[in-house]
C-alpha cells in the first residue's frame, strides 16, 4: 500500500509544485494524476504547495514561480507540465538523489516520439584540444578517453549540434549525467537559483582558467575582443540590447533577474526556454542527471503517450521508407515534418520540446 512506504529525503523539504497553464484548462486524465500524487504525497509526509499560472507564456509563468520559490523559502521546484502524467513516487525518488537537477525521461507529444532528454556525443579535450566523438550506441558519459593524447575529455555540452535524444535502450540505467532535458517533470533545487555561479569572461590580456566551462572555447576570444570596445557600462548594455548579450555566468540566475534584466527563463530565437535554461545552468556549473528508471507519461495527440509507445515508434523510425504503423495506428513522419531534431536546430520546424 501507498502509505507504507518510506523514503530517505533531505531535512528541511518544502517542494513548490509548479505547472504553467496557459490555456487556463486540464484535461481530466492529468487532473486525476495530479489527486493521486498529492494524496500519496501527504501519505508519505511530504510537504509541498502547488502552483499553477495560467493565462501566461511558458517561459513568464516560470520565472513567476521561481521566484516565487525563492521569496516563500522553499527548497525545491518540481516542475509538472499540465499534460503530465507520473507515478507518485517519482517526486520521492528524485528528492532522495539530493542532486541540483534530476529529470525523468519523457516522451514528446509529436512523431516521432523521441525522449525529451539530451546528452552532447562529443567530448572535448582539456589537454589537447582534441574533439572526440562517442558511438551512437553508447548512453554519453561524462567523460571518455581523448583520442589524440589518452587524457581524460569531458563532455562538451556547448555543442548543441552534437546533442542525441536518450532512447529508450538508455533507460533502467539508474542515475546518468545529462546535458539538459524538458521540464516535463524536473526537480530542481531553489539554492541553484541564487547560489550558483561560473566563471567571469576573461578580460582582455588575461589567462584564461582551464577549468573555464562557462563559456565555449571560441567565444572566449570574442568576449576578451567585445569587451575591450567598451568605455561605458551604459555601451555595453546598448551592445546587449540590440547587437546581443556577453554572458557573464559568474552572475546568479537571482541576480541576472533583478529588475527583470534577465528572467529566470528566456524562450530562445529557436528552440525551447527549458533546454536553454539547463544551458544557462550547466554554464553557471550545475550538475543535470537524469533518473532513467523513471519515466513519465505524456497526454498527447495519441491518447497518452507511454514508454511503450515510444519503444513502437523507435522501431518504426528505424525503417523510413516503410513508417505506415497498422491501420488505426498512428502515422510516423519524419523529423522536420511535425517535429524537430533535437540533434540539430531546423528553424522551420514547429514542435517544442515539451
Amino acid at each position: 500500500m501507498p502509505d507504507e512506504k518510506t523514503y530517505e529525503l533531505p531535512d528541511d523539504v518544502h517542494v513548490l509544485v509548479a505547472t504553467p497553464n496557459y490555456t487556463n484548462l486540464f484535461s481530466s486524465e492529468a487532473h486525476t494524476n495530479h489527486i493521486e500524487c498529492v494524496s500519496d504525497w501527504k501519505k508519505w509526509g511530504i510537504k509541498y504547495n502547488w502552483m499553477i499560472v495560467g493565462r501566461a507564456f511558458v517561459h513568464f509563468a516560470r520565472s513567476q514561480q521561481c521566484q516565487a520559490a525563492l521569496d516563500g523559502n522553499f527548497s525545491h521546484i518540481f516542475w509538472v507540465d499540465d499534460d503530465c502524467m507520473i507515478d507518485p513516487e517519482v517526486l520521492p525518488k528524485m528528492l532522495e538523489h539530493d542532486k541540483d537537477v534530476v529529470i525523468a525521461p519523457y516522451p514528446m507529444r509529436k512523431s516521432p516520439f523521441e525522449i525529451g532528454i539530451l546528452s552532447s556525443q562529443q567530448f572535448r579535450c582539456k589537454s589537447c584540444g582534441e574533439h572526440t566523438i562517442c558511438d551512437d550506441e553508447v548512453t554519453p558519459p561524462e567523460t571518455m578517453e581523448c583520442s589524440a593524447c589518452g587524457e581524460i575529455a569531458d563532455r562538451d555540452f556547448h555543442e548543441h549540434a552534437a546533442y542525441r535524444n536518450l532512447r529508450t535502450d538508455d533507460l533502467d540505467k539508474g542515475l546518468v549525467s545529462v546535458d539538459g532535458g524538458g521540464t516535463h517533470a524536473m526537480l530542481i533545487k531553489t539554492s541553484i537559483l541564487r547560489e550558483a555561479r561560473g566563471f567571469k569572461p576573461p578580460n582582455p590580456g588575461d589567462p584564461v582558467d582551464p577549468e573555464n566551462d562557462s563559456y565555449p572555447p571560441g567565444a572566449v576570444d570574442v568576449f576578451q575582443k567585445m569587451h575591450g570596445l567598451f568605455d561605458s557600462v551604459d555601451e555595453q548594455h546598448l551592445i546587449d540590447h540590440y547587437i546581443g548579450e556577453l554572458p557573464d555566468q559568474s552572475r546568479t540566475f537571482e541576480e541576472e533577474a533583478e529588475g527583470g534584466a534577465k528572467p529566470f527563463f528566456i524562450m530562445p530565437k529557436v528552440g525551447t526556454e527549458d533546454m536553454l535554461w539547463c544551458y544557462r545552468a550547466k554554464c553557471k556549473g550545475v550538475e543535470i542527471y537524469a533518473d532513467t528508471d523513471l519515466f513519465a507519461n505524456h497526454i498527447g495527440f495519441p491518447p497518452v503517450i507511454t514508454r511503450g509507445f515510444t519503444e513502437k515508434a523507435e522501431i518504426m523510425k528505424k525503417d523510413p521508407e516503410n513508417n505506415m504503423m497498422a491501420p488505426g495506428q498512428v502515422v510516423l513522419q519524419k523529423v522536420g515534418d511535425r517535429g524537430r531534431n533535437h540533434t540539430r536546430i531546423q528553424a522551420d520546424s514547429s514542435t517544442s520540446l515539451t
